[in-house]
């Protein structure tokens, strides 16, 4: 049984603002609200780990996103740094290749329940050909 976790982080760049002179000032964030980048974990209870996924938000691929990254892990971009169905079916094949999983010897693979994976036609296949049986939770 593993369990995959997605989750976003969001870099907000800070600017202050106040009046000059005065003591007490307030925050804004830009009108983007910051940056996302979002990582993907799985591991199951016997302390097997896939290496994560690491989603970055940007239009241009740059290899230095790669630098100090967990050896193994599958670094990628997306235009909002979140995960989408293409992305959820590339994180797939990669735990596929981390696990030792087949039709006759299948895993159970928790999930919540976002679209990027409940409505993937192409993943749910992908899933049922390779023994990944997925739950999604709510």
């Amino acid at each position: 049984i593993f369990c995959g976790r997605f989750s976003t982080v969001q870099k907000r760049p800070q600017k202050i603002v106040g009046l000059k002179g005065k003591r007490q000032v307030g925050t804004i964030t830009s009108g983007e609200r910051g940056v996302n980048t979002t990582m993907v974990v799985c591991v199951n209870a016997a302390g097997v780990y896939v290496p994560p996924m690491i989603i970055f938000k940007r239009k241009r691929w740059n290899d230095d996103l790669k630098v100090g990254a967990p050896s193994g892990s599958l670094v990628t971009i997306s235009d909002t740094g979140y995960i989408n169905s293409e992305l959820f079916l590339e994180w797939l094949r990669h735990f596929t290749s981390h696990i030792n999983v087949s039709k006759n010897k299948k895993v159970l693979l928790l999930l919540d329940g976002h679209t990027t994976h409940s409505k993937n036609l192409e993943a749910v296949e992908f899933a049922r050909e390779h023994g990944i049986i997925l739950l999604q939770l709510p």
